[in-house]
C-alpha cells in the first residue's frame, strides 16, 4: 500500500534578492513498511524533504500525498491533527522537553490525544522497555546519555502508533557504536510493528542498514536503489 507520494516537489527559499533552490522536481513514493534512507551531502535537501513530507514546511510547488490526502492543501489545524496521529518525528538534537522525565516525554503526545491514564501508562511503559530504557523512566534528559535521550525520542515518535516515522539525522550526535545500535533497534521496530521509516543521513554505516537508499544531489534525486539492485539500473540522472 502506498503511504507517501511526492509529485514534482520544489522548494525555494528567498532572502532579500537571493533565491536558494533546496529541492527541484522531486518525485518518489513510499510503500507501507519500507525502511528507506535519504542520503547526500550537507545542503543536498535531505532535511528539507523530510520537513515537507512531515508538514513542518510547505513546498513552493508540487504535491505531497499522505495516505492519499494532499497535505499541501491542508490548513494548520488539519496538519497538526495529522502530525499528532499519523507521523512520528525523530530529530538530530532529540528535541526532548528538558523538565519532563523520560516517561513524561514519551507520554506527552498521548496526553494531547486524550488517551485514558491506565491505557496510556501501560503503553508508555511497554514502549520504554522495548527501547531499552526500563528502570530509567524517571530520569530527565540531562541525566541520560545522548543514546538514551534518542531512545526516548524513538519511544515518543512511536507512541501514537503512526503510519510514518521521519528521522532527520538521528545518529549525527551519537558515537558509532551507539548510533548503529539505535538504527538496529529501529529496524527491529520496523519488522515487528510494520512502521514505515524514512531516515535522512550522510552516514554510510546507516545507509548500509537500509533496504532502500535515495541519493540527493543539489536538490534532485540522483539515484534510487533498493537492496539487491544495482546503482546503474536505478540512476535517474544523465
Amino acid at each position: 500500500m502506498e503511504i507517501v507520494k511526492v509529485e514534482n516537489l520544489r522548494k525555494i527559499y528567498r532572502q532579500d534578492d537571493l533565491e536558494i533552490q533546496a529541492l527541484s522536481g522531486i518525485n518518489l513514493s513510499l510503500e507501507s513498511g519500507e525502511f528507506t534512507v535519504v542520503a547526500g551531502p550537507s545542503g543536498s535537501g535531505k532535511s528539507t524533504l523530510l520537513h515537507l513530507i512531515g508538514g513542518l514546511d510547505r513546498p513552493t510547488e508540487g504535491r505531497i500525498l499522505l495516505g492519499g490526502e494532499d497535505i499541501t492543501r491542508l490548513g494548520k489545524g488539519r496538519l497538526s491533527q495529522l502530525r499528532l496521529s499519523k507521523i512520528g518525528f525523530i530529530f538530530q538534537s532529540y528535541n526532548l522537553i528538558p523538565v519532563l522525565t523520560a516517561y513524561e516525554n514519551a507520554e506527552f503526545i498521548l496526553l494531547l490525544q486524550g488517551m485514558p491514564y491506565q491505557k496510556r501508562r501501560q503503553h508508555v511503559m511497554e514502549l520504554l522497555e522495548e527501547v531499552g530504557l526500563k528502570g530509567l523512566e524517571s530520569r530527565r534528559p540531562y541525566e541520560m546519555s545522548g543514546g538514551q535521550q534518542q531512545r526516548v525520542a524513538v519511544a515518543r515518535a512511536l507512541a501514537s502508533n503512526p503510519d510514518l516515522v521521519l528521522a532527520d539525522e538521528p545518529t549525527a550526535n551519537l558515537d558509532s557504536k551507539t548510533g548503529l545500535a539505535l538504527i538496529d533497534m529501529m529496524l527491529d521496530m520496523n519488522k515487528t510493528r510494520g512502521v514505515t521509516f524514512l531516515i535522512s543521513t550522510h552516514d554510510t554505516r546507516v545507509m548500509d542498514k537500509a533496504r532502500r537508499v535515495i541519493l540527493l544531489k543539489d536538490g534532485q534525486i540522483s539515484s534510487d536503489v533498493r537492496v539487491g539492485e544495482s546503482l546503474a539500473q536505478n540512476n535517474t540522472s544523465p
